[in-house]
């Protein structure tokens, strides 16, 4: 076995020590950047238009309709694909010099940040195809339904909403104490880009915890109707006592960490092994 992790940490460092692999990377940050800095508009259009959609689906379904949308959503697919594989990495092999639940906890939230990006690039190729993707909330609502019918399915769904709150966390410490400079980086950004990823993911965080309070209310009040995703979420949060003022906040956070993930293309650090 530890041949084997040997080997595949070899594997994995030839990957990522790739041209081709390294500017995919680049160029899917520079995508995951411009999803935030629409869906940061569409969240700021909530706040007069409560009707309005903002979520990962009606960013990327925006994206497509401008010129040359297929075109783009090609390359998005591809970047986040590259996002992909990098976080996989990240989540098998990377970290060798942390031990015990720092290890643990910083491959998990890679492993987190994988299937983040996978939803993405999916629902990109679903557009390239020709088709719709998924709402994000209309998924979360008819997967929660399948899993209330199972036996202990409430249980089960608060074991979903525990998984999602530590996700949050870690995305809001990660702002809170700057750690995406040491873990995500391979030098240290401008102060400004530093402060705009605090920002940003701070604000990121914040949204998660509410998608998991959503859940915690399905698992409480065995009614698949009350969980939804990130559309949800901000929907809960205009409907709060000073929720236009809430969604602002949110909305410039979104827009901070767009413009961070530039910064983060060229910083991005996409070792498995080394610590600096």
């Amino acid at each position: 076995m530890p041949d084997a992790g040997k080997t595949a940490a070899r594997a994995g460092a030839r990957v990522q020590a790739s041209p081709i692999y390294r500017g995919a990377v680049t160029g899917g940050l520079w995508a995951y950047g411009l999803v935030h800095l629409l869906l940061a508009w569409l969240t700021f259009q909530l706040v007069q238009t409560p009707g309005a959609s903002a979520s990962n689906e009606a960013t990327l379904t925006a994206l497509a309709a401008l010129p040359l949308g297929r075109v783009l959503m090609i390359a998005i697919a591809v970047g986040l694909g590259a996002l992909v594989v990098w976080q996989v990495l990240e989540a098998v092999l990377g970290y060798p010099w942390l031990s015990g639940a720092k290890r643990v906890v910083r491959r998990v939230a890679s492993g987190f940040r994988a299937a983040v990006y996978l939803s993405l690039a999916i629902g990109a190729g679903q557009l390239v195809s020709g088709s719709a993707p998924a709402g994000g909330t209309a998924t979360a609502q008819k997967t929660s339904a399948g899993v209330l019918a199972l036996p202990f399915g409430r249980v089960l769904l608060g074991v979903v909403a525990v998984a999602i709150a530590i996700g949050a966390i870690d995305q809001v410490q990660r702002g809170a104490r700057r750690t995406f400079v040491k873990y995500d980086m391979e030098a240290t950004p401008p102060r400004w880009a530093v402060r705009l990823g605090t920002i940003g993911w701070i604000a990121k965080g914040a949204v998660l915890l509410v998608v998991s309070g959503l859940f915690w209310f399905t698992a409480l009040s065995n009614d698949a109707a009350k969980s939804g995703s990130m559309d949800l979420a901000l929907r809960t949060l205009r409907a709060q006592p000073f929720g236009g003022w809430l969604l602002a906040l949110v909305s410039a956070g979104f827009a901070c960490f767009g413009v961070f993930c530039f910064v983060w293309s060229r910083h991005a650090r996409q070792d498995v092994s080394s610590r600096s």
